[in-house]
């Protein structure tokens, strides 16, 4: 229970980082009564309030969802709030110690979390900057600290985006925007990191194809001419505690893969899909007995 002082209002989706801990964002709460950080061990039940982002509350201000990238950091975004600016910020899980890494030029208004592509940068989307005025995707180097506006929104392709990006399997970045393209209605698009091609995939219109999208891609793992469910090569998913008695971690995984329960007898006992490369999967209403998740053994105790 959050009683203030370690926290309170959670405000984020829990990441599961590689050390086996989830982490969230709280609006307020805290020795400094702000928005701030918290761990908690799946296995041991440990909760620990990490650090305020800054003093004092204002419901105004946001921190993204986290995600945790190469360098074995958490990364977000924030802004909001009175004489609160907007950037992206770090966590390093090891110290508890967070630090503001980019901040924004004032043209600049984040929406959503980031996601690390294949080639080690952050990308997000903004509503507003860029040569066009109405925002665009933009990247973060990690390692050499350095921002860019990488695409820009207009009219015709699309302009407000509500929800961050997504990266499929394929490596590339797909999101939707609210407002823009053909019929004014949003537009679905992808871009590819490696050619920095944009490419608007469906105008949306307000009739037969919906309008105005304001949820997060979602990769489906059924093939829809067949659905079958694409299971990839075994021998590289990493699962611990094992034997487990309440919560399985996976670790070493790729989002988007379809995780797959099946007992001895090779019956599906449950299907989870990844959302990110360490993830709890619930074992607590599983009878104790031998089990596999995508050919791995495990046991339930």
């Amino acid at each position: 229970d959050f009683d203030g002082l370690t926290g309170s209002d959670p405000s984020s989706e829990l990441l599961l980082a590689t050390d086996g801990k989830l982490y969230g964002t709280l609006r307020s709460g805290g020795p400094a009564n702000g928005v701030g950080f918290f761990s908690f061990d799946p296995v041991s039940h440990n909760y620990n309030f990490l650090q305020n982002f800054f003093a004092g509350s204002d419901s105004a201000v946001n921190l993204s969802n986290l995600m945790q990238a190469t360098d074995g950091k958490l990364y977000g975004t924030f802004g909001g709030g009175v004489n609160v600016t907007q950037g992206i910020f770090s966590l390093d899980p090891a110290s508890s110690t967070y630090a503001v890494v980019y901040t924004f030029d004032s043209g600049i208004n984040k929406v959503g979390g980031l996601v690390q592509a294949a080639n080690g940068k952050l990308y997000g989307v903004s509503t507003l900057g860029g040569v066009n005025g109405m925002g665009g995707i933009y990247s973060y180097d990690i390692t050499t600290g350095t921002f860019s506006m990488t695409n820009d929104f207009g009219d015709s392709a699309g302009y407000t985006p509500v929800i961050g990006l997504t990266k499929i399997s394929s490596g590339k970045l797909m999101g939707t925007t609210y407002q823009g393209g053909d019929y004014g209605q949003g537009v679905i698009f992808s871009y590819d990191v490696t050619t920095s091609a944009y490419t608007k995939l469906l105008d949306l219109d307000g009739v037969n194809t919906g309008s105005q999208p304001d949820c997060e891609i979602f990769e489906s793992v059924v093939q829809p001419a067949t659905g079958i469910i694409k299971v990839p090569a075994d021998g590289w998913i990493n699962i611990f505690p094992n034997p487990a008695t309440n919560v399985l971690i996976v670790a070493n995984v790729t989002a988007g893969t379809p995780l797959t329960v099946t007992d001895i007898t090779g019956n599906i006992v449950a299907q989870y899909t990844a959302r990110n490369n360490t993830m709890p999967i619930d074992v607590s209403r599983l009878a104790a007995g031998t089990y596999f998740l995508n050919k791995v053994k495990f046991v339930k105790q």
